[in-house]
């Protein structure tokens, strides 16, 4: 089993270097041997950063390592380390597999690679490629901030964080999508694959769009699932996209019979619920915690995004709990499983890259556009879906300046998958559909009833559809798409959950860094929810992903 960063000394840490004091440096760990005689770029297989499965061989089953890759790839003079983990597949003539994750900064390093066997992945096709975000989790600068003050505003907090990170020396408009996706086409030149296929999940699929505009050629097919459209800024189409999706789920509960006399009106429920809340909030039974109206619209989102079936349930127990006075909520185990707090996911966030590569992709919004979005949505939910606090934080940032022209749609000739899931409160389907029209081999399939990331929905249709792609990457049968219906979960009698702090896992002391922003804070929320609900994709996306793979035919 490989040892974790920080327990791996030949692991270095990050520096400024010219590029041949760092091919020199990399050959010393690398015993002399001599693997970039013509570019600094080059990939150390020497000391691996990523936890393993004890069963995996480093050369046999797998290549793990760090990319060395130019900071700012324009100007190629500083190199920093992004982390790459490559499980070998049964047949090297196949291009691999390059997954990408959301966000941004979501790392792979806590998302279940190292519960992935030799035996698993000699099951796969093709090789299978995890790369880290630069700037986050494992890489070498990490964008980590100071403490933030319990009465420092977030604008503040940035400017600290920027003029911290710059004084050891780091760039910080280099951390950007465009960047991110030079970084692949560093690793596909340096690792000699003719070609690539994407996979790419939630704020994946921008990294993964911000590829085909830039490097299709080196890519074979794309998946992209619970699509962020490069072209659509998310702080000024955010709210709207997550107000669509809560009314789509109440006009299907609303006009579904069994739905209907089971809940009622739950617009109106989640209306008043949050209401009540506002005024006087729950304590979630079995445990401390005080249940409050932000508490459970940020319950409501997750729930819509991972199981809407449970929507009308997770309304219709917070009701129960507002109007009988108990003060308590109660909860059934099947909602728990997706509100329940994995504390442990936002304690490996790298801030400063988040903010960084948020900035950059909405450099363009103005406040006045945000709020011409909040001002579309239900007035009962604008308060929980305003973006306007991100535009004093990237004030405050000195982000990458990139021209318009790098904002418009991706036009690209590569066979792509677009998939979708109607009651998605996180990516429209529209963000999706809007993609695929400039995409000659895009196709975009959503699917009724289904949330976000439609790669780990037990629903044959979406699988079978996702499976003969990564098999035979071409136009889809979605034939299947007809005949499915949309279905919401009968009431059932809540029980007393204690907040299970365990659920998730936790990185090793010598991987995870605390956020460390004031927990009031607008930002702090964002991240807190962010980080939730990426590690849920994740875990989920890696988890049927690898199953599909086993499953392809030999």
């Amino acid at each position: 089993m490989t040892s974790p960063v920080g327990a791996t000394p030949g692991y270095p840490q990050y520096r400024r270097a010219s590029p041949s004091l760092l091919v020199l440096a990399a050959l010393g760990a690398c015993g002399g041997d001599d693997k970039s005689s013509s570019s600094a770029a080059h990939f150390d297989e020497s000391a691996c950063p990523f936890v393993v499965d004890a069963s995996q061989v480093q050369g046999t089953t797998m290549r793990c390592g760090v990319l060395y890759t130019p900071e700012v790839h324009a100007s190629a003079s500083n190199y920093i380390q992004v982390p790459v983990l490559i499980f070998k597949g049964r047949n090297t003539t196949l291009p691999p597999m390059v997954n990408l994750s959301g966000g941004p900064g979501q790392s792979w390093a806590d998302l279940g690679l190292d519960k992935i066997t030799a035996g698993d992945t000699q099951s796969f096709p093709m090789d299978v490629v995890f790369i880290e975000q630069r700037g986050s989790g494992l890489s070498r600068p990490r964008l980590d901030c100071p403490a933030q003050g319990s009465q420092e505003s977030d604008a503040n907090f940035a400017t600290r964080c920027e003029s911290d990170l710059r004084a050891q020396g780091v760039n910080v408009t280099a951390y950007s999508i465009q960047e991110m996706a030079d970084d692949v086409a560093t690793f596909q030149s340096v690792l000699g694959y003719p070609k690539i296929v994407l996979d790419g999940v939630s704020y994946g699929t921008a990294w993964g769009l911000q590829i085909l505009r830039a490097h299709s050629s080196i890519v074979s097919s794309a998946i992209l699932d619970s699509v962020v459209n490069p072209a659509i800024p998310v702080f000024s189409a955010s709210a709207s996209a997550t107000d669509a999706a809560f009314s789509a789920a109440f006009s299907a509960c609303a006009s579904n019979n069994s739905c209907n006399s089971a809940y009622g009106d739950i617009k109106s429920k989640m209306t008043a619920a949050l209401a009540s809340l506002k005024a006087k909030p729950l304590t979630v039974a079995g445990s401390t915690t005080t249940y409050t109206d932000g508490a459970m619209f940020g319950d409501a989102v997750s729930v819509l995004a991972f199981a809407p079936d449970l929507l009308p349930r997770l309304i219709g127990a917070i009701t129960t709990a507002t109007t009988n006075g108990s003060g308590t909520l109660l909860y059934d185990s099947d909602i728990n499983a997706i509100t329940g707090g994995d504390t442990q996911a936002i304690s490996g966030r790298a801030v400063g890259q988040t903010i960084s590569v948020l900035c950059t992709d909405n450099q363009f919004v103005t406040l006045s556009q945000v709020q011409s979005d909040l001002a579309s949505v239900n007035p009962a939910f604008s308060t929980y879906l305003d973006q306007s606090g991100f535009i004093p934080i990237c004030q405050a940032w000195k982000y990458q300046q990139r021209s318009m022209s790098e904002y418009s749609a991706v036009t690209s000739s590569v066979t792509t998958l677009l998939v979708s899931g109607s009651f998605d409160p996180l990516t429209s389907p529209v963000w999706a559909q809007q993609a695929s029209t400039t995409l000659s081999k895009g196709y975009w399939v959503e699917f009724p009833g289904l949330g976000h990331d439609e790669g780990a929905s037990t629903n044959s249709c979406p699988q079978n559809i996702l499976s003969r792609f990564l098999s035979s990457p071409g136009a889809p049968d979605t034939s299947c798409v007809q005949s499915m219906s949309v279905a919401f979960a009968a009431p059932s009698n809540p029980v007393t959950v204690v907040v299970d702090a365990q659920r998730g896992v936790r990185l090793p002391a010598t991987q995870a860094a605390p956020l460390s922003l004031a927990q009031s804070g607008f930002l702090y929320q964002q991240m807190a929810m962010r980080s939730r609900i990426e590690s849920l994709v994740g875990r989920r996306h890696i988890q049927r992903r690898m199953a599909e793979l086993m499953r392809l035919p030999r």
